[in-house]
């Protein structure tokens, strides 16, 4: 995809960098990428991924905009309070890259329609917050030879990898029966705003570095303490017998 006039002024800081380049723009303007879940996680990835230029998003969630989101889901103001969280966001998005095309995926995401959901879009953020979605995604991407990126957070802590389902590690291999794990919701433990913006932008690094071919976390799990400003890189590797990526060519 040739770049316009336009998009070579408005991303010629990102241009600059090396492994961006005008070819590397390309590859992002051309990129489909499914960001799951459009909460404190997905909504800023989102935000990042369309101002960088990425040419399609779809935004999966349901439900609508709650008053509790919005101290650290930023994608949404006081006037989105009550609305279909995934139509806000198309809204947000296309303020913020008006040539992008922004799909609204509306509804509830299960092991039983994932794959169908996320088959048009090459590349996948997982910005779910329960372990049976995440579960989901991982399973989907299975099914479809697809790495995508992971990220979680809970208070001042976070974590991020690239899963290659296929191929593993994979989720299961990290979390061993991952749709059955107990899961505490943000509200029981607390989360803070800023560290889920913060793991979000890395998320978001990652997805791009996808696109651009670049080398990512695959394989290594990173681990944030943003109470003392620890990060520790993890090397991880297939469970024995692993359900999911057990089954994967090089097993």
């Amino acid at each position: 995809m040739t770049l316009q006039k336009e998009e070579l002024l408005r991303y010629s800081r990102q241009l600059a960098v090396p492994e961006v380049g005008a070819a590397g723009q390309e590859k992002l303007k051309a990129a489909k990428v499914a960001v799951v879940g459009a909460g404190g996680l997905g909504s800023a990835v989102l935000s990042y991924l369309a101002a960088a230029g990425v040419g399609e998003l779809g935004a999966f969630d349901h439900g609508a905009v709650e008053l509790s989101n919005l101290h650290r889901q930023l994608l949404y103001g006081f006037g989105d309070v009550g609305a279909v969280k995934t139509a806000a966001a198309r809204r947000r998005l296309l303020e913020l890259a008006p040539g992008a095309k922004v799909n609204a995926h509306e509804g509830l995401l299960t092991a039983e329609n994932m794959t169908a959901a996320l088959a048009p879009y090459p590349f996948i953020a997982d910005c779910t917050d329960n372990f049976r979605a995440r579960a989901a995604v991982n399973r989907a991407c299975f099914e479809l030879d697809r790495a995508y990126v992971h990220a979680a957070v809970c208070q001042f802590e976070g974590q991020l990898t690239v899963f290659e389902p296929r191929r593993g590690p994979c989720l299961e291999c990290l979390v061993p029966n991952a749709a059955q794990a107990e899961n505490l919701s943000g509200a029981e433990t607390g989360i803070i705003g800023p560290a889920v913006g913060a793991v979000a932008c890395l998320q978001a690094l990652e997805v791009m570095k996808l696109v651009l071919g670049m080398e990512t976390l695959k394989g290594r799990l990173a681990l944030l303490d943003f109470r003392r400003m620890g990060l520790q890189i993890v090397e991880m590797s297939r469970a024995p017998g692993c359900p999911v990526c057990g089954r994967g060519p090089g097993r």
